[in-house]
């Protein structure tokens, strides 16, 4: 997951969801990003869904680019077997604890060929 050219921050608490099917998808490890790897809290919880993570203790300044979290996942589902993945409840907030909104995410697919 990346944030690019954030603005009215610093943004200092991260919320989000990852849904998907844990019966064919298994996440092996969440690691700290670029923009993370200062930030002291991640609470991490595991809903039969998928994965809910919030993210503090740090700060991401405007304008800044990178990556704030990277995941690891394997494989359990047998050939032919498919999964969704949707990323949603983005939450952003500042130092103060203002919440900067719930953000509208759009997710980038590659381009058919």
């Amino acid at each position: 997951m990346n944030i690019t050219n954030p603005q009215n921050g610093p943004i200092c608490t991260i919320k989000f969801k990852i849904a998907y099917n844990s019966s064919i998808i298994n996440v092996t490890a969440l690691h700290e990003g670029t923009l993370t790897s200062d930030f002291g809290t991640w609470d991490l919880g595991y809903p039969p869904w998928g994965i809910a993570v919030t993210i503090g203790g740090g700060s991401i300044e405007d304008g800044a680019n990178g990556s704030v979290a990277v995941l690891n996942l394997s494989v359990l589902g047998e050939p032919g077997e498919t999964s969704y993945m949707n990323l949603s409840g983005i939450q952003l907030s500042n130092c103060t604890g203002t919440g900067l909104g719930l953000i509208t995410h759009t997710p980038k697919t590659a381009p058919s060929q």
